[in-house]
């Protein structure tokens, strides 16, 4: 669920601007046509420094993963038994519009 959590909460804060469809629709399009869109997002486990009861699932570009020191780009996953994600909060500290490399073809 987190991979599907961090796009679908990417869309919402797109929509969430109070901006006319056209708007929308372009924002939308720019993300997909610019480097967030060739991105793959692949979580990995932090094995450390996560509250009690939580799990840190990492994105590339988060500083336990080679980015910048501070930057945040992970989700903070509760589950339940069986391996059910009951809560999720994304943590995102840049602008995925302006601050993701060129370079980056298929890492997140």
């Amino acid at each position: 669920m987190p991979p599907q959590f961090y796009l679908v909460s990417t869309l919402a804060e797109v929509f969430a601007d109070g901006a006319g469809a056209a708007a929308q629709q372009r924002r939308v399009r720019a993300l997909a046509q610019g480097p967030f869109g060739r991105l793959v997002v692949r979580p990995r486990p932090l094995p450390h420094g996560a509250p009690a009861g939580w799990t840190v699932l990492t994105y590339e570009g988060d500083e336990s993963r080679g980015g910048a020191k501070g930057r945040l780009h992970r989700s903070l996953v509760k589950f339940e038994q069986g391996g059910v994600a009951s809560e999720v909060v994304l943590q995102r500290n840049f602008d995925i519009f302006t601050e993701i490399p060129d370079d980056c073809a298929s890492k997140l």
